[in-house]
């Protein structure tokens, strides 16, 4: 079997390790591995670096000398809460966190409950991708409960030679097939992995007078050869995407390394789109949007958006295209408002960091003033009082709120009047044919009156034709988006000329 990866390694600056970072890439090169994760020990382990260190990796390059590097760290667990030696906000910056016991780290856990109870703790921290060493005698667990709890939460438990030092003298062959991993669902995975690599097989014989006699026989294979090519890389769950539906035009990168490559290199540019207030016929601000390069994979954007949610990445591509938006805006309009797309699902990421929104407005001269929030209305919401307690943190700032695609489905009325947005997105099938059908027009003079009863702005989106324009001012639609007004463009594009004529005339047949 092929050695893809090597997630569990430590540089000289482990205290107890003599070989640099660039020595330890150029020998995972000659060894021909694609992946290489550096895992040096936390805080407390004797010898062990700054946590500076550990904060600092980001500036590491993501490939070296052809080698994807993984940022990451062992930490050490050190009570019974599952409590880790590296603060959170680094934890949240890296790529792979193992976590494990070790000896000289003030961990105090002397029973099998208590070790169990820490293990399972850490297990839990959505921080953590890796249990290292569980079998270690040192510190028995309850290895039953343990590996339920790792299937539960998709985490992965080390394999190593530590579980079956205490084995030494029976001298019997100890087997972990590929298929009783596949049973359990242990897959391994971190946030940012590419590939899936799973244990195919530890075969030991017996140990002689060498354990590494053991390692020896410790072989690693991808997951394609296991059958699970197409699982998140974060939650492990099966997703609904196939690689070649995604990817046909490059059938030999897998959809989920396109995606990170999308993140990591901002393979993407930023359009906007015009939000009008028709009766003045004035822009009143921008809606951003993610345009791909040509060829790509995802097409349209949508499916980017939502294959991220499979592969739960959707957090890092929405912080990465949001700061685009904001950096773009600023160079060239700092008093219209900029429409920002926000999935639900990203509130509940456990990297998701509060403010990093409100840092991105301050570095490119915006105010909160100048920000509306979208929610995309297609997700459904879960959590309602926790999303409105942290959209009332937002608006109290002087952020605007707004719901998108209002009639696509999923919550649509409870959303509203949980939510009570600032603007309400009429979807496009609200808006296609209302200058013909009555039965639309009575629904928009619905939501006009109860929009104004709940302080809330209407804006018609998809305006494609004069007619439908002409009839939105005639309803007293305050604000309008679509193709007829402005196409998506960058730099941010005027009101077309035509559209301005049309509602000049709407607005006089109004009066």
């Amino acid at each position: 079997m092929k050695l893809e990866a090597d997630l569990h390694t430590h540089t000289v600056a482990s205290g107890h390790a003599y070989s640099t970072l660039k020595e330890m890439v150029e020998a995972a090169r000659r060894k021909g591995l694609k992946m290489l994760g550096i895992t040096d020990h936390g805080l407390r382990m004797p010898g062990s670096p700054h946590y500076l260190y550990f904060a600092n990796m980001i500036v590491w390059p993501r490939i070296m000398q052809g080698v994807e590097v993984l940022r990451g760290v062992e930490a050490n667990i050190l009570d019974t809460t599952g409590k880790l030696d590296v603060p959170e906000e680094v934890l949240a910056q890296l790529d792979l966190v193992l976590a494990g016991f070790h000896s000289g780290t003030g961990y105090e856990g002397t029973t099998v409950e208590d070790n169990t109870r820490a293990m399972i703790a850490a297990i839990k921290n959505p921080y953590v991708h890796i249990i290292v060493h569980p079998g270690n005698p040192q510190y028995p667990v309850d290895m039953e409960k343990v590996v339920l709890a790792a299937k539960a939460f998709g985490k992965a438990l080390e394999i190593n030679r530590t579980p079956f030092l205490c084995a030494r003298a029976a001298h019997r062959a100890v087997i972990i097939s590929p298929n009783w991993l596949k049973s359990t669902g242990l897959w391994l995975q971190s946030t940012a992995m590419r590939i899936f690599i799973a244990v195919l097989g530890i075969v030991m014989r017996r140990f002689r007078s060498s354990p590494r006699w053991a390692l020896k026989r410790a072989v690693f294979s991808t997951a394609r050869q296991i059958g699970c090519e197409n699982s998140s890389p974060v939650t492990g769950k099966p997703m609904k995407f196939k690689q070649k539906q995604i990817c046909k035009k490059l059938p030999w990168a897998p959809p989920v390394r396109q995606l990170m490559q999308i993140i990591e290199a901002k393979q993407f540019r930023i359009v906007f789109q015009p939000v009008v207030k028709l009766p003045e016929g004035e822009i009143y601000g921008y809606e951003a949007l993610v345009r791909l390069p040509e060829g790509s994979c995802f097409t349209p954007p949508l499916q980017l958006f939502n294959f991220a949610a499979e592969a739960g990445l959707l957090y890092p591509l929405e912080r990465v295209t949001r700061e685009e938006a904001l950096r773009h805006l600023g160079l060239f309009s700092l008093k219209h408002k900029l429409f920002l797309n926000i999935n639900p699902q990203i509130i509940n990421d456990p990297r998701f960091i509060p403010g990093q929104t409100a840092r991105f407005v301050r570095q490119y001269n915006l105010t909160p003033e100048n920000i509306v929030f979208e929610i995309t209305e297609g997700m459904a919401i879960k959590d309602f009082p926790a999303f409105r307690k942290t959209l009332d943190h937002y608006r109290s700032q002087g952020y605007l709120i707004a719901i998108d695609d209002f009639g696509a489905g999923y919550s649509n009325l409870r959303a509203v009047a949980e939510l009570q947005p600032d603007f309400i997105k009429l979807d496009m099938p609200l808006v296609h044919g209302v200058h013909k059908t009555t039965a639309l027009q009575a629904l928009m003079e619905t939501l006009r009156t109860f929009a104004c009863k709940t302080h809330s702005q209407l804006i018609a989106e998809g305006i494609e034709n004069e007619a439908e324009l002409m009839k939105l001012v005639q309803l007293g639609i305050t604000f309008g988006q679509g193709y007829l007004l402005a196409q998506p463009a960058f730099p941010p594009p005027m009101l077309d000329r035509k559209a301005a004529e049309v509602l000049q005339h709407a607005v006089c047949d109004a009066l």
